[in-house]
């Protein structure tokens, strides 16, 4: 059986155990390869050997340039000792020293015959579904690589049918809530999936967290999270990557037609958000996840005016400045190549996505024109990114700009303007496992909720079908209405046919029968004082910002001009007391100050946003607004 997802396993345990860099983490598998395979020693030639070896044991495929790091780490244990042009292997000192780890790998493939065994039982009888062990391996790593950014090989990647993905959608769904553990061990698939990519794409010769002066532009895509328009979880993953960039030095920003595309896509929205004509087939992701969650017209309007103050307190600025494109980079070289990679569904066309594509590849001609140069070996010397949900957007950029490299034949090395998420991810986590748990557990259970969402083709084959039934006299207008609109029948629509398109027939009446117009309007009623109480509560925290502003100006005036007046005391001593007075004086207090900056760790510098913190507060408190998540 294919051991692929044991090795994830794997990889996650030793990442967890040592929390070490991801390199270090696959020097324990490499070691124990040379000892189960019985390896005395081996020269450079055989590295590409060792690799296929490698392959072979753990199921995963490890680049023959890699092999050399790992046995430089492997040499610096004294685990290997070179000899001329020969690496002599101490196996004895491997085993002695714990590396041969051959009970933990055991460990890793009977949890993963054990998750394959409760999903395949689950599966069975939940939904009466037969799968074998090894179409479960397939299925399940599916799910795992479904939002991975696999750039480097493809070999890794499987495809399952949306019901497949909906089962075992439903399936995490249910570990997470009943068995906590076995979905610990399931995160840990992902987790050892982010490991095992990292060792490709982080710059293994670094292995730093610092991104100080670097410019992350952002897709559109991690927008809309921050404005409530996907999962829960999903929103919490992006505001992750956003705490962490701004505490490693990094900046945020996204491009102007970037945020143009937020506020069309928006504006679109309010025409077919409670439209009769909408289409889910021609609509985007976050039209679609709008329209299935029953938002209001009312509510994406509020959307639309919070926008510009939700970019501000998540620090993320517009950048208007476009650089012009002197690099000469070919846009319909890459234009082409994304079309002719496009995945399309059934009723997709090329012309669906040309304005994607079009600001994709201006983002990524853009990024390159602010690093003023093609070649880059990192984060760091990149100093710009830009940060993609779109594989395919990154592995175009790295096929077709890597020819105007001037190292075209080291393209290992070659850093691509656009990011996938992942590979920024594992940058993030070099050195913190814990937060990689956190972060990829919230991934995990988006993914699976991601799953269960019905898809476009079901929603549209859902329409049409109610429309015949309606045109047959087979149900009323009123009916009608009721059945298309999507966010009252996404549960049962998901449920009943597994995103898949069978018993559409049933599942209309099982929507009649499941709901009433009545309670349509008294959701929407309900939904407008929602949000008109959020506007209110809005501009409060608004007046409560004012206020905290004009009463911390004033306070720090004052603490600023206490803290003055030392130094103004021993220039007017000049003329009033002896020099040494006046010296002392002036020594004591600048070092005191001193003191109070670098030991004490109460930075001067600090006063106006520990002031203002306070103040907001206590503003918060004067206007009934909830505290929480302020630093009181």
């Amino acid at each position: 059986m294919d051991k692929q997802l044991a090795t994830f396993s794997l990889l996650s345990t030793q990442w967890q155990k040592y929390n070490k860099s991801y390199l270090d983490n696959f020097v324990p598998l490499f070691a124990t390869l040379l000892v189960e395979n019985n390896i005395s020693n081996f020269a450079q030639k055989d590295y590409t050997v060792l690799a296929e070896n490698f392959k072979k044991l753990f199921s995963l495929p490890i680049p023959a340039y890699l092999i050399s790091s790992l046995v430089a780490k492997l040499v610096n244990l004294h685990f290997v000792k070179k000899e001329r042009d020969v690496f002599i292997v101490d196996g004895s000192a491997i085993i002695k020293h714990g590396f041969y780890i051959k009970e933990e790998i055991d460990s890793c493939s009977n949890k993963q015959n054990e998750i394959f065994a409760e999903f395949i039982k689950y599966c069975s009888e939940k939904y009466n579904k037969t799968f074998t062990q090894e179409e479960a391996n397939k299925i399940i790593l599916s799910f795992i690589k479904d939002n991975d950014a696999d750039i480097v090989f493809t070999e890794v990647k499987t495809n399952s049918t949306p019901e497949e993905l909906f089962l075992v959608g439903k399936y995490v769904s249910s570990l997470f809530l009943e068995k906590p553990v076995l979905y610990k061990d399931f995160v840990n698939f992902a987790i050892g999936s982010i490991a095992f990519h990292a060792m490709y794409l982080a710059p293994v010769e670094s292995e730093t967290e610092s991104l100080k002066k670097c410019v992350f532009f952002l897709d559109s895509s991690f927008i809309f999270p921050l404005l409530g328009i996907d999962s829960m979880q999903r929103e919490e993953i992006v505001k992750e990557i956003i705490k962490e960039i701004h505490l490693k030095g990094g900046f945020i920003k996204i491009f102007k037609h970037s945020f143009d595309e937020i506020v069309e896509i928006l504006e679109t929205a309010k025409k077919y958000i409670e439209s009769p004509l909408y289409d889910s087939r021609k609509a985007n992701k976050a039209l679609s996840y709008m329209r299935q969650e029953g938002f209001s017209v009312a509510r994406i309007e509020l959307i639309i005016a919070s926008l510009q103050n939700i970019l501000k307190e998540n620090l993320i600025s517009i950048e208007n400045d476009i650089p012009e494109k002197v690099l000469g980079i070919d846009e319909n070289e890459l234009t082409t190549e994304i079309n002719n990679n496009l995945f399309l569904r059934q009723y997709d066309s090329i012309e669906k996505y040309s304005e994607r594509t079009s600001r994709d590849v201006n983002s990524i001609i853009y990024t390159y024109e602010k690093r003023k140069k093609i070649d880059s070996k990192n984060f760091i010397d990149a100093k710009y990114s830009f940060i993609t949900e779109n594989a395919l957007v990154s592995s175009t950029d790295k096929k077709i700009v890597s020819k105007y490299s001037e190292n075209k034949n080291s393209l290992e090395n070659f850093f691509p303007a656009a990011i996938p998420e992942p590979m920024l991810c594992a940058y993030l986590y070099i050195g913190s496992s814990n937060k990689a748990v956190e972060n990829v557990s919230m991934s995990v259970l988006a993914t699976a909720f991601a799953a269960i969402r019905p898809n476009a083709e079901l929603e549209a084959l859902v329409k049409d079908t109610a429309k015949k039934l309606k045109d047959e006299n087979r149900i009323t207008e009123a009916a009608y209405n009721l059945v298309i609109t999507s966010h009252l029948i996404k549960d049962c629509l998901a449920e009943r046919t597994l995103n898949y398109y069978e018993k559409v027939n049933e599942l209309i009446e099982d929507a009649k029968d499941a709901v009433s117009i009545e309670e349509r309007e008294k959701r929407k009623n309900a939904e407008q004082k929602l949000f008109e109480e959020q506007k209110r509560n809005k501009q409060r925290k608004q007046k409560a910002e004012e206020k905290a502003r004009r009463e911390s100006i004033v306070s720090c005036i004052f603490k600023y001009i206490l803290l003055c007046i030392p130094y103004v005391f021993s220039g007017i001593s000049l003329f009033n007391f002896p020099l040494k007075v006046t010296i002392t004086t002036f020594v004591l207090w600048t070092l005191f100050c001193y003191i109070i900056n670098h030991v004490k760790g109460i930075m001067i510098k600090d006063i106006w946003k520990r002031t203002y913190a306070r103040r907001l507060c206590k503003a918060y408190e004067y206007f009934e607004l909830d505290s929480k998540g302020l630093s009181c």
